[in-house]
């Protein structure tokens, strides 16, 4: 069987008398507008002369509909004595039952002497009475389609307030709504004066909407956790790895615990030739290093789990005579050859440094800590290394 498909359903005519209707309605329309489009244009240009204000701010209030917040209840003082007695009763127990309780409540305040209170007494159940009131106050939940609606018909009556408030008392302000989460559906609102504009640009090199992309962008990734949680194990990681340093030195009995050395990381190799000691089973390629320097979570907790346990992966050991000679020779032979290789240093710019122009790659750190030496002058720098006591 074959179904003919059927024709689409066409929409009813109006019949010529109906849009002629409807054409003298639309003009009856656009008429009215007109003519209070005239009013209200009119009322702006009065209010504005009247006032010594500029017309966009005065058609901006006249658009907000007003103050933002309802006169709150004044706060009643019979209200107030009635909610502490009730906290009493509920405190001994004595709860009573449903309206009967109230009117019993009621009638118990009503026969006492309420309105001859002491001055603080008075303060006092009267901030109890706001403090409930704050802690029991319903809020309300947006539906999540009507929220950038709310939030756009909230701000476009703050904005002209805080408008209003800076051009009235000279004050300065920056507000930003932004999103929590990358799933909701509003844009991030920026609201601030020039001069806060220019005085971010001076100090943070950003625009206020570059600050408040970036805030949102910590908001919404969860930066706050990741970054807490690596900071702590950076701190455990740092903080093992010196203490097994200091703990092995002292076994060894050839430094007093006064004198004990810091854990040096960008001159680790410096450490090992001059204690004989060595850090082993570090878990990342290269030199040891500052934890610091990871560019990864997963690197930290790496080696974070290396220095756990009773018997870690990594942990410090003392090198015998034949090794630490060893060590020795090879970090004089890379001081001559001028492939000594170590972690930089996380100081940044001291203020002996500034003004210094860049340091050469032709140059080494001598060994006295001194000025630095060409490369290419091995005699020098096996002077430096034999009065330093490092390589004998």
């Amino acid at each position: 069987m074959v179904r003919v498909p059927s024709a689409a359903k066409k929409k009813a005519q109006q019949t010529k008398e109906q849009k002629s209707q409807a054409r003298l309605h639309r003009k009856e329309l656009w008429c009215s507008i007109d003519a209070e489009r005239e009013n209200y244009n009119g009322a702006i240009v009065r209010l504005a002369q009247g006032h010594a204000k500029s017309r966009p701010w005065v058609a901006m209030q006249l658009y907000s509909g007003g103050k933002l917040l309802a006169a709150a209840r004044r706060k009643n003082l019979y209200n107030a004595v009635l909610h502490d007695r009730a906290l009493k009763r509920k405190e001994q127990g004595l709860t009573g039952s449903g309206r009967e309780a109230l009117i019993s409540l009621s009638q118990e305040v009503s026969m006492s002497n309420w309105k001859n209170l002491l001055k603080d007494e008075e303060e006092r159940i009267l901030a109890q009475l706001e403090s409930s009131r704050q802690e029991k106050a319903a809020i309300k939940k947006m539906p999540m389609k009507k929220v950038a609606y709310d939030i756009e018909k909230t701000m476009s009556r703050i904005d002209p307030e805080l408008l209003g408030l800076s051009q009235r008392t000279g004050c300065q302000y920056l507000s930003f709504v932004m999103r929590s989460d990358v799933t909701d559906n509003w844009t991030t609102r920026t609201s601030t004066t020039s001069k806060v504009t220019e005085a971010c640009m001076q100090l943070f090199k950003n625009t206020p909407e570059e600050m408040a992309m970036k805030i949102e962008a910590y908001l919404t990734t969860r930066l706050a956790g990741v970054i807490k949680a690596t900071g702590g194990k950076r701190s455990e990681v740092r903080a093992a790895i010196t203490k097994g340093f200091h703990d092995i030195l002292l076994s060894k009995g050839s430094i007093n615990k006064d004198d004990l050395p810091s854990m040096a990381w960008a001159h680790y190799e410096k450490l090992v030739c001059t204690y004989g000691v060595e850090l082993r089973g570090w878990t990342e390629p290269g030199p040891v290093c500052n934890p610091g320097d990871f560019k990864t979570i997963h690197q930290l907790e790496h080696l974070h789990a290396a220095l756990q346990g009773d018997e870690p992966i990594c942990h410090w050991v003392e090198l015998d005579d034949t090794m630490w000679e060893a060590r020795k020779e090879a970090r004089r032979i890379s001081i001559l050859n001028g492939t000594m290789k170590q972690c930089k240093s996380r100081g940044g710019i001291t203020k002996s440094g500034r003004g210094k122009g860049p340091c050469s790659a032709e140059t080494i750190d001598d060994e006295d800590g001194g000025e630095e030496m060409p490369a290419s002058m091995p005699e020098n720098v096996e002077g430096s290394a034999g009065r330093s006591g490092v390589m004998n």
